[in-house]
Parts: C-alpha cells; structure tokens; sequence
C-alpha cells in the first residue's frame, strides 16, 4: 500500500474507512463483548432504498480496551459523505455523556473511478473535532491526567438499553427532527460552568425547540403558547418531579425560569438571585431537555434518576437512587442558598403557595 493524500487522487471515490477508537468516554456506552452492526442512510437519502453505509464496531486486542470501526458504503462515496457519518457515529458515542466529539483520523480505502481494479489504495484523513472542555481525566490538549475518566459514573445509555443499530436509527431520527434542540443543548451545557447566565439563556431555547418538535400542537397554538406552559408541557413528558427532588416541583421551575427569561427580554439583564440558584435552573433546565432527547433517541425510562446523575453536572439536582420509595425515605432536598424549602424565595406567593399545596398533596 503506498500512502495518498485524498485530495491528490483526482476523481477517487471511499470504498471503505476504518478508525480506532480508544478514548475510554466515548466507547463504554458499547457493553458486551461486541461486535455491533448497524446502518446510517447518507445525508438526503431516506431510510428505505436509499444509499448507506455499513457500520461495525469490534474490539481492538491492541490497545487494550479499544475498538476499531470500520465503515463500508453502500455505494463509492465522496471524502466529505463519509467525513458526514464518522461524524454522526462519532456524536451518538459522545451524547452518552454530552462529551464533545474528539478530533479523528482514520483511513480510507480509495478506488478510480471507473475501475474494476483490487488494488487496495489507501489514504489519511483528519477529522476535526468540537471544541469544548475536555472530559475527566484528559486535558485540553488531550493528556492523560490522574483523574480517574470513570470516575462520573456510566454513561447515560448503553447497548444494553437499546440495541446499536436501534440506537444508529434512533439517531438518525433524532438529528433529523431535532436538530436544532440537540446543538442547543450541547452548547447549553459546554457553557454552564464559566458562563451560567448565557448557558440559561441556550438551554431554554433548547426547551422551546424541543416543545416545538414533539407536541403535536399547530404552529398558532405554539405561539399562543407561554414559556411556562411549555416547560411545564415537557416536564410533565418526561415526570421530572419522580427525579428530581419532590422539594423542587416542576410548576415552580417552570414559573421562575419563564419569569428569567422575560426579565431578561425587557431589560437586557439576568437576574436569577444567588448563583446557586442560577446553577439550580440551569441543571433543571438541561435535564428535562436531556429526558426528552433520551426519549426520542429510543431509551426507555425508568432509570430517568441514574441517567442524570451520570452528569456530573445534574448529579448535584438530582438525588441519589435509594432502595426504598417511601416518602420517608426520600432524600433530603440538595437546596442550595436563596431556596426556601426547596422553592425560590422571589418567587410570586400564589406561585409558592400553589407549589406547597402540590407538595403536601
């Protein structure tokens, strides 16, 4: 094999393209011995009879722990269509965690056009990544540190959950529809630490996108829609208050976080209180918009409460599973300072008496 730069060979087209995978973060949402198969349609094509790829995903015996994708379309394709679905494979591995998706090179196998030849050439791709913060355990500049990558838990869903080339179509889909909700939420997230009040500000776009996606209702019925309404519409989709802390309702999220945001619409400005009270929105806020993506990716509930608290950005409002469901056994409410009882102290009394009535009930 003699080594090509894909732009050099005029007119060539993929036949094929592997790449290794050993970023621990990224691949332990793949559980068994493997190996995984699946399809993706190509960008414009449909689901049924239009072009694809093949893709499968074994483990590597070297590196220990790693796992090789190979890629085969279903027809020669151009450098940037299977550029597309490494990218897409790539961001359904990340999701499990809200990662970003690492920077790659992987090799292709190039044909002529027109050729009938076997004779294998092979080539080097980069594949840039997103830029965000690194995950646990590796730096910026991708070092290992002496953080422990597993140290937050398992990722959010797995194979074990949903099957891969389920979770390959569920993707697809998911991307399709719900795009805009998806890139919002990973912005949300990416800025939550060093920028809390823009990363609100993302994260209940996210909401609103992800209200309009899947609620069935027409378009005058979406507008005649408030903020409210609608995070109170997904919150009830995906009963955030059986995981969230019971001290924490829905309706009371959903009032104060619509309230932020018309703040903010008048004036320019963000005035959530406490900073611990803004973190708390912020994390309210991305887990429902997490619950309703998780839905619509195909993971079926019942393990809402351990999926957010693999983030460690949600495991903070989110309390931990216990054996028993008993109200007295509930753990006590992670209020941070500014939360009275659980409840923002700014918020209306009819909102707060309402909120401690659906407590008591």
């Amino acid at each position: 094999m003699r080594p090509n730069h894909a732009q050099e060979i005029s007119g060539g087209r993929l036949v094929e393209a592997q790449l290794l995978l050993d970023e621990p973060q990224l691949i332990d949402s793949l559980t068994g011995p493997g190996p995984w198969h699946g399809t993706l349609p190509w960008e414009g094509s449909s689901t049924r009879g239009g072009a694809t790829s093949r893709i499968t995903l074994e483990r590597a015996q070297d590196p220990e722990r790693a796992v090789r994708l190979r890629l085969v379309p279903s027809r020669p394709a151009s450098a940037a269509e299977v550029d597309e679905q490494i990218r897409s494979l790539l961001g359904l591995l990340a999701f499990a965690r809200l990662a970003a998706r690492p920077a790659v090179t992987y090799q292709a196998r190039i044909a002529a056009d027109g050729s009938e030849s076997s004779e294998a050439v092979w080539v080097t791709r980069d594949l840039p990544g997103t830029r965000r913060e690194p995950v646990a355990g590796h730096t910026a500049d991708g070092d290992v540190t002496d953080e422990d990558p597993t140290a937050s838990g398992p990722p959010m869903f797995s194979t074990t959950d949903v099957a891969f080339a389920d979770l390959l179509t569920g993707w697809q889909e998911l991307r399709t529809q719900h795009e805009t909700a998806l890139s919002l939420l990973l912005a949300g997230t990416g800025l939550s630490e060093e920028f809390p009040e823009a990363s609100m500000l993302v994260l209940l776009g996210a909401a609103e996108a992800i209200f309009v996606t899947t609620s069935g209702l027409r378009r005058r019925e979406i507008k005649d829609s408030t903020l409210r309404r609608k995070l109170e519409h997904l919150a009830q989709q995906v009963g955030v208050d059986k995981v969230v802390a019971p001290e924490i309702p829905a309706a009371v999220w959903a009032e104060h976080a619509a309230r932020l945001r018309s703040t903010f619409t008048h004036s320019g400005r963000l005035d959530p209180g406490t900073a611990a009270e803004l973190r708390l929105l912020v994390q309210l806020t991305a887990g429902v918009v997490v619950l309703m993506l998780l839905r619509e990716l195909g993971v079926p509930a019942g393990e809402d409460r351990r999926r957010l608290r693999s983030l460690p950005m949600l495991r903070e409002a989110v309390p931990a599973p216990r054996a028993s469901t008993s109200p007295t056994d509930r753990p006590p409410a992670s209020a941070p300072p500014g939360l009275v009882g659980g409840l923002p102290a700014s918020l209306p009394g009819d909102v707060q008496v309402c909120a401690s009535e659906r407590r008591a009930s």
